[in-house]
């Protein structure tokens, strides 16, 4: 038993001194995980840090730094549009003024065409009475024979082309300018327009005035072109009346020239 009590108080003692060489030991174990606990928990930190720090966008603009590009480029685009736009107006003014001056040299051939119109009208209106009554002071009785002499023809076109220089600039400051504006291309088909009218009423035998189809032929390329308001209704109601007035005129005129004839000769 004394042994037995000897060996179990030595197993004691021993025992106790593991627990205590284990107790001690512990601690030591304690700040070496402490440590790796302050390891992670900096490290993670430092994943955090670097998270927030790469999710600002240092290299990019604010919003107003954008903004203001922005406006400045739309500025810039609209600067552009605009000077664009320009040159595009700037070159359809341009080609326009071109293809109008082409009607310039068309005019000259309405031109000839509407002499020709006006001499196989108007100048044969002023030719007829003419022919007719010096085929009557020559003994001619027939009027279905009368012949239209050379030489009455052109002292027709020979008045025809007086009048025009003397006086002809006033009926074309009025019809050209009086009326409506007219520009080249316009021009062109009042010319055209009022020549095949008096042409067709010549081949039909049909006295007409040259002046009257020109008159209708202004007024409606005016209308149509430039519109209703942009027509001088005061000037065409003057062209009328005077349309009017010189029927009873001539016919007034010629009656007392006759009258005055027969009393001197």
């Amino acid at each position: 038993l004394g042994q037995d009590t000897t060996s179990a108080s030595s197993l004691e003692m021993t025992v106790g001194a593991n627990s205590k060489a284990s107790a001690v030991e512990k601690p030591s174990t304690l700040p070496q995980e402490s440590a790796e606990v302050d390891l992670d928990a900096k490290s993670t930190s430092a994943s955090d840090a670097d998270g927030e720090l790469a999710s600002i966008p240092l290299d990019e603009p604010s919003q107003g730094a954008e903004e203001e590009e922005g406006e400045a480029l739309l500025g810039g685009d609209g600067a552009n549009s605009a000077t664009g736009g320009e040159g595009g107006v700037a070159n359809k003014n341009r080609d326009l003024s071109n293809a109008k001056k082409v009607f310039k040299y068309l005019q000259v051939l309405t031109a000839t065409l509407k002499s020709f119109a006006h001499g196989a009208n108007d100048v044969a209106n002023a030719a007829g009475p003419f022919a007719a009554v010096q085929a009557l002071y020559f003994g001619s009785t027939d009027p279905c024979t009368i012949q239209t002499s050379v030489w009455v023809l052109t002292l027709c076109g020979v008045g025809i082309v007086l009048g025009l220089s003397i006086s002809g600039h006033r009926v074309i400051e009025t019809i050209g300018r009086g009326l409506t504006s007219i520009d080249f291309p316009t021009g062109f088909s009042i010319e055209l327009g009022s020549t095949l009218s008096v042409v067709l009423a010549s081949c039909s035998g049909m006295p007409v005035s040259s002046t009257h189809c020109q008159v209708g032929s202004v007024i409606s390329i005016g209308v149509y072109e430039n519109g209703v308001g942009n027509v001088e209704w005061g000037m065409l109601n003057k062209i009328i009346l005077s349309w009017v007035v010189t029927v009873p005129v001539s016919a007034l005129t010629a009656a007392a020239l006759l009258e005055l004839m027969l009393l001197f000769f």
